[in-house]
């Protein structure tokens, strides 16, 4: 192993912290990418040494091999590609599932087929081809209709809706007179906010809170908060649109909801027909 492999690695070891910078300083030094290192290869069915552990599987037992004790060295030398797969006493897995090692047990890895791997790919471009000819002929004779949609309107604070309301009301102010209060401010005049009168944060719901009891705490959509007029305001376009579906209003969310249905089914239409 190069000293410079040798002294990346005892001071991440210094300084607690992960070897990923020195593996990838040693496959530099060998000029071979990450993905080729750690490529797997799918052993032959045919070969005398050829265990199941073999499939698609990295080799762990290379380095314990070459231990200068022969007791370990031989253990783990019984278990190498070319050695007879009878004689490994070694589990074939490394990391137990109760293990407090943090290192990723398995990514994804490159994998070298050998030869004849042309009929695999030919078969799986065949099941691919048969999906997509099956969601093709799905999606051309869909035509997708409901008379008798029901919908709702779910709303919740800082969303384009109470947002389109603070723009309008608010404009660049923390908070808004409803009616003017006079030069002197000596008349009481309701104000609209968000949170506080000073300032433009939001107040959100917490989890766990209770309605009626904590200051923002609404038992459904839409999920607003702040001052009481903002609260009222909101509530109220709201509840306008909650009209029964035979409404204006509820004509309007239904053909909104099916114009968005029928939008997601034009794109899959184009995405299958070409």
């Amino acid at each position: 192993m190069p000293s410079s492999v040798q002294n990346c690695l005892q001071q991440t070891l210094r300084l607690g912290i992960g070897n990923d910078a020195c593996l990838l300083g040693w496959l530099t030094l060998q000029n071979i990418s990450r993905t080729n290192y750690f490529e797997y290869e799918v052993a032959s069915i045919d070969s005398d040494t050829a265990d199941f552990a073999d499939i698609d599987s990295c080799q762990v037992f290379t380095g314990p091999a070459r231990h200068p004790d022969p007791a370990v060295r031989h253990e783990f030398a019984q278990c190498l590609n070319q050695s007879v797969a009878a004689e490994c006493q070694l589990p074939h897995y490394i990391w137990s599932g109760r293990t407090a090692n943090r290192i990723p047990v398995a990514s994804m890895h490159a994998v070298s087929y050998p030869p004849g791997s042309a009929e695999l790919l030919a078969s799986a471009k065949e099941d691919l081809q048969a999906v997509l000819e099956e969601a093709r002929a799905y999606f051309a004779n869909l035509d997708w209709s409901n008379p008798s949609l029901e919908q709702s309107f779910f709303s919740v604070e800082g969303d384009v809706v109470h947002q389109l309301f603070d723009c309008y009301f608010l404009g660049p102010y923390a908070s808004a007179e409803l009616w003017p209060s006079g030069a002197s401010r000596e008349l009481t005049s309701m104000l609209y906010y968000r949170n506080n009168p000073t300032d433009r944060t939001f107040m959100v719901p917490e989890a766990g809170c209770v309605p009626g009891v904590d200051a923002c705490c609404p038992d459904g959509s839409p999920f607003s908060c702040g001052g009481p007029a903002r609260m009222a305001i909101i509530h109220g376009f709201i509840d306008k649109l909650r009209q029964t579906p035979g409404s204006q209003t509820g004509s309007i969310l239904a053909k909104a909801v099916e114009e968005g249905v029928l939008a997601k089914i034009a794109e899959f239409k184009a995405l299958f027909g070409n």
